[in-house]
Formats: structure tokens, C-alpha cells, sequence
């Protein structure tokens, strides 16, 4: 925003500033020492060319700052805004292992429950054949007999032979569960692996659109700035009356001085009527910083205004 604008107020006289005057702005806000020089500074800033030749702040146009991110933000901008995407991704992978994880444990467990289940058949089918083979040798008075003897040997033999084809089918379903657990670990890594490549591509996807999104913006603001700076030009030249160099040596241009001086005199009249009468005599009399801060026209209404013999 353009914020100049010619100063049409008259300076004040003398009669202005009576002792009257000076006992009703003793009831205003008093302004410390470290105040005024702040807001000498203060004007000083809005009213005072810069030495790089900028023009002062009272001719200055507001700026659209752009504060751009830098690589390692954009980078954990995108990381952020994938964050979803990527956890997501990844439990869905690990949750189908765990769906398959679980079955092949399952069929370990089914095949140790099957396997204790014909163990106690095998035993008690042993038993029985075995008890009811001894009866029918004693029967026919064979018990001690070779017959008897080798019948026993098959029973026992068919016994053992049924106890290992059902541990070898327990074998067989923990080696089939045991395979499908390596196999489904692969498969997992390798999705993981697929996956986190797809994650970076899009990864590195949205950081190229984040920084060309900045270079974008970067650009505007200077292209904006560039312009700005063309108009302050012009405004200075008028402002100058054409005496831009004016502008560049740290002074106040001309037809901004009446207006500058007056402000200045007015932040430290308002320091000085909240002193003591005889305080703020000798403070106008006697203090360098003060004599500093003035005009010679407004120093002499300074020195009106507050000397008791006036």
C-alpha cells in the first residue's frame, strides 16, 4: 500500500506551547527516555532514505513475503502426506502374510492332533488284537507255541508299521506347513521390497512437485518485487521532485522534511511535558540529545515553550 501523503499542516507558533498547554499534557501517557529514542528511530525509518538506495518506508509498498521451504521441509512435507499412504501399503501386505502364517501353523497343529489321535487308536487296536490273539492261543493250547509266538511278532510288526506311517504323514504336513511358511516370508519381502520401490517413485514424485510449486512462487515473488520496485521508483522521483540521488545518500528528501521535522518535534515535546517544569528547562537547555533531535526552528519552539522565564 502506498502510503505517502504531503503534510498541509501550518507549524505552530509560539502561543501554541503556554504553560497552560503545558500542565494539560502533563496528564497524558509520560514517555521514558529509551521511548522517545524509539520513536525517533522509529520515524527516522519511515522518513530517512535507506543507504542501498531503497526508498523510505513512508513511500514503501507492503510486501507479499514468501518464505520458501527449504529441500529438507519439502522433503518432510511429502513424507508427511504419504505417511498414510505408505503405512497402509505395507500393513495390507503383512496382514496377508499373517493370514497365511496363521494357516500353515494351523496345519502343524492338525497334524500333531491327528498323530496323538492314531497313536492312541494304533495302541488301542494293539491291545485288543494282541489280547484276543493270546485268548484264542490259550484256547487251543498254543500259548507258549512258536505259532503263538510269531502271530505276536506280526501283530507287534503291524503295530509299528501303522505308529510310522502316521508319523510320517505328521512329518509330511509339518515339512508341507514348514515350506509354506518360507515361501510365504519370501513373498512378503519381496511385496515389501515392490512396494517401498513404488513408495519412493511416488515419493519422489510429489517432492519434484513441492519444489517446482516453490521455484513457481520464487518466481512470482520476484517478478511482484521487481515491480513493486519500478513503482517506488517512480513514486520517489515525484516524492524528490526528481532528486532521486537525494534518496540514496541516507537523507530525507526535501519535500518530506517539513513533515519529518515536525514529528521529531512533536516525540520529544511529548517527552518533555512529562517532566518537571525545571527538569525538563534544563534538559532542553543542556542536553546534547535533545538539541540533536530538532531543527533549529524547532528547537528555538522547544526552548520557548519550556524556559520558566519565557
Amino acid at each position: 500500500m502506498y502510503t505517502y501523503e504531503r503534510n498541509r499542516n501550518k507549524k505552530k507558533s509560539a502561543s501554541s506551547y503556554s504553560a497552560a498547554d503545558r500542565n494539560t499534557r502533563k496528564a497524558e501517557d509520560v514517555m521514558t527516555r529509551q521511548e522517545l529514542s524509539d520513536k525517533l528511530a522509529e520515524i527516522d525509518d519511515r522518513y530517512v532514505a535507506k543507504e542501498d538506495g531503497a526508498p523510505p518506508s513512508i513511500v514503501d509498498f507492503e510486501r507479499i513475503e514468501y518464505d520458501a521451504p527449504t529441500d529438507e521441509e519439502i522433503a518432510e512435507r511429502a513424507e508427511a502426506e504419504l505417511a498414510g499412504y505408505r503405512a497402509e501399503g505395507r500393513a495390507d501386505i503383512e496382514s496377508d502374510a499373517e493370514a497365511r502364517r496363521r494357516s500353515a501353523y494351523a496345519k502343524k497343529a492338525d497334524a500333531g492332533r491327528t498323530l496323538k489321535s492314531e497313536e492312541r487308536a494304533i495302541a488301542d487296536d494293539y491291545e485288543s488284537a494282541l489280547g484276543s490273539y493270546g485268548s484264542e492261543m490259550a484256547r487251543r493250547g498254543l500259548a507258549r507255541s512258536s505259532v503263538a509266538a510269531e502271530g505276536a511278532a506280526a501283530i507287534e510288526k503291524g503295530r509299528a508299521d501303522a505308529l510310522s506311517s502316521a508319523r510320517s504323514a505328521r512329518a509330511a504336513a509339518d515339512a508341507e506347513a514348514d515350506s509354506e511358511l518360507r515361501a510365504l516370508e519370501a513373498d512378503m519381502q519381496k511385496a515389501l521390497n515392490a512396494f517401498d520401490i513404488a513408495y519412493a517413485a511416488r515419493l519422489t514424485e510429489r517432492i519434484a512437485e513441492l519444489t517446482s510449486e516453490r521455484e513457481e512462487r520464487e518466481a512470482e515473488a520476484i517478478k511482484y518485487e521487481n515491480r513493486l520496485k519500478e513503482k517506488e521508483y517512480d513514486i520517489m522521483r515525484e516524492v524528490t521532485d526528481g532528486d532521486y540521488e537525494t534518496v540514496k545518500k541516507g537523507e530525507v528528501p526535501s519535500s518530506l522534511l517539513d513533515i519529518y521535522n515536525e514529528e521529531r518535534y512533536e516525540a520529544v515535546n511529548k517527552y518533555l511535558s512529562g517532566l518537571d517544569p525545571e527538569e525538563a528547562e534544563s534538559v532542553v537547555r543542556n542536553d546534547p540529545f535533545i538539541r540533536d533531535s530538532v531543527s533549529d526552528y524547532w528547537y528555538y519552539m522547544l526552548y520557548r515553550t519550556y524556559s520558566l522565564d519565557e
